[in-house]
């Protein structure tokens, strides 16, 4: 059993925003958290080209 530990990014959408779609302070957000966790995408992007990753498993919300 591996006992490896996940760093998620968690946006918060207030219910009075809701119904108006993407805010500034959740797109606020969304670029904080990715600037935050871009140096780990960078690492898993060496692994990728140096060949040891399998497969990467991804979400598309669009």
């Amino acid at each position: 059993m591996r006992n490896e530990k996940i760093t998620p990014l968690y946006e918060h959408l207030s219910r009075d925003n809701e119904l108006q779609g993407e805010s500034n302070s959740i797109s606020n957000q969304k670029q904080m958290l990715e600037d935050f966790a871009r140096p780990g995408f960078l690492a898993i992007m060496e692994e990728v080209e140096a060949g040891r990753v399998e497969a990467i498993v991804i979400k598309d919300m669009s």
